[in-house]
Formats: structure tokens, C-alpha cells, sequence
């Protein structure tokens, strides 16, 4: 059981900014339209969370879908200063605790947009590939195998890592312009 402690305008304020204004954020946009979508009641004395669950339940908006992609995919690699730009920056001066702060980023961004082209809600940071397997029907060729080669060559400053992100993010652009999407 996890319990978690939300004032109840602040998550109904997380909840509107998504599902009725459909505002993105920087990685996890829908993570807590998720939790609470799938959260168990245990008590609920007047059925406020009740309410706030059955709002949960509704088709993914296609315009939120648009803003997380808007918002998330030019920042892996495209605008100034993207994550790709920094962890360039970190690998060139082997400052390994940036590289992982910024490869964290970055995944964050690049799993939103998998999750929103999919349509699927972001679960957040934990088993993220197990989500993406069990969930999305669009996914890049070999993404694990991707993951792997990144993550063993940003843990040890390798150069190679750019060439690696490009190849996970030319996957990705790939499956947004058979969906339509303008990665440009």
C-alpha cells in the first residue's frame, strides 16, 4: 500500500491542468491522472476522491497528446540548451553526475512522448519498460537493447553515448511521422 498525502486543491488543480486544460510538463504529464484513475479506495468518509476518480475516467484528450509532444520532444535534441546539448556538455568535461542528471531528464522527456503517441498514461519512474512493453503498440525497434548501450556508456563518460541517443531519438521520430507527427 502506498498512502500519499495530497491536498485536495492541489491535486484537483494537477488533475484540471491536464485533463480539461491540457497543459504538458517537462516528463511525467500524466502521472497523476494515472494514480488516481488506478488508486484503490480504502476510505473515502464524503466521496470527494470517488468524484475526482470518475473524472479520471475519459479518452485521452488529442490535444494533450499535441502538448506533450509540442513541449517534450523539442528539448531531447532540437532547441537550445536541449538535454542532448548538455550531456554533450558533460561528457566533454567527464562530469559523470551530469551526465546522469541530464540523461535522467531527457528519458523523462522521451518517455512522455512514447507514452502520449501511445496514448497510454505516464506511470512515472518505476518500471517504465515493463509499461511500455505490456501498454504501447508503438514502440522503436530494440529500445531496450538502446537503453542498455546508453546507460553503460553515460555511466562511463563514453563519448558514444551521443551517437546512442541520436539512434533512440531518430527511432522516435520515426514512429511520430508514421503517426503523423512533424518531428521538425
Amino acid at each position: 500500500i502506498d498512502a500519499i498525502y495530497w491536498s485536495p486543491a492541489w491535486i484537483e488543480d494537477q488533475l484540471n491542468r491536464v485533463l480539461i486544460e491540457h497543459q504538458a510538463s517537462m516528463g511525467y504529464t500524466t502521472c497523476f491522472w494515472r494514480t488516481v484513475k488506478n488508486s484503490k479506495i480504502l476510505l473515502d468518509r464524503d466521496g470527494w476522491f470517488a468524484n475526482v476518480q470518475k473524472n479520471c475516467n475519459q479518452p485521452y484528450p488529442v490535444q494533450l497528446k499535441r502538448a506533450i509532444i509540442a513541449k517534450n520532444h523539442p528539448v531531447l535534441r532540437q532547441v537550445i540548451p536541449s538535454y542532448y546539448g548538455q550531456i554533450k556538455k558533460a561528457v566533454e568535461r567527464q562530469d559523470l553526475v551530469s551526465i546522469n542528471h541530464r540523461l535522467a531528464a531527457f528519458l523523462a522527456s522521451y518517455f512522455d512522448v512514447l507514452f502520449a503517441l501511445n496514448e497510454v498514461l505516464n506511470p512515472g519512474e518505476k518500471k517504465i519498460l515493463k509499461f511500455l512493453k505490456a501498454e504501447c503498440s508503438l514502440l522503436p525497434e530494440n529500445i531496450e537493447q538502446q537503453l542498455a548501450r546508453i546507460f553503460v556508456s553515460a555511466g562511463a563518460g563514453k563519448a558514444r553515448v551521443l551517437s546512442e541517443l541520436d539512434e533512440l531519438v531518430d527511432g522516435l521520430d520515426s514512429l511520430l511521422e508514421s503517426e503523423g507527427f512533424d518531428p521538425a
